[in-house]
């Protein structure tokens, strides 16, 4: 009761009620059904990349050889290739002079062997040196990987020597080549 007067205490239950009930000047509209909240999906577990096994390392084939210094050094024609693939085997053809015979479009490589006192294949300071006189230009030399190996294509006729060094230490073999048309 305010002041003694009922009434205003009615007033505010009866509006109360109407808003309750969706009172207004609108008939009621039916309450919308409730989204259903969304499900979750569960996330595969990641399965673990297995690691690759670390690549071995090969041993240094320097390490695996015998100590230097080194004593003897030798050169020597290692292998001729004709343009058709043909392989020529040792001894390799020579002429009456000692020189060796090749022919334009071969692909050379000669090779080379260090020892030490125990006549054993050892361990060196730096790389060989190979010398190459060519007057005639009669050969390109090829880049490669491997310093104890020097790889030419004989590119015309002509002659020329090879000769080679390792540590101070010079190899006794002059190697004489002569290229000439077959």
């Amino acid at each position: 009761m305010l002041n003694g007067n009922p009434k205003p205490y009615l007033l505010a239950a009866a509006c109360a009620l109407l808003w309750s009930c969706g009172g207004g000047g609108s008939p009621t509209q039916p309450t919308p059904a409730p989204t259903p909240a969304p499900i979750a999906t569960p996330t595969p577990a990641a399965t673990p990349t297995p690691a690759p096994d670390p690549t071995p390392t090969p041993p240094n084939y320097f390490d695996s050889l015998a100590p230097g210094p080194v004593v003897r050094y030798n050169i020597k024609l290692h292998s001729v290739r004709k343009p058709d693939g043909t392989e020529l085997e040792e001894p390799f053809p020579q002429d009456s002079q000692g020189r060796y015979r090749v022919n334009p479009g071969d692909f050379i490589v000669f090779d080379s062997t260090q020892k030490n006192a125990d006549g054993k294949e050892c361990q060196w300071v730096s790389d060989p040196v190979w010398n190459v006189d060519d007057p005639a230009n009669a050969m390109d030399r090829k880049p490669g990987s491997n310093a104890f190996l020097l790889r030419v294509d004989i590119i015309r006729t002509g002659q020329f020597t090879v000769t080679a060094s390792l540590d101070g230490i010079k190899a006794p073999q002059t190697l004489v080549l002569s290229s000439k048309h077959p």
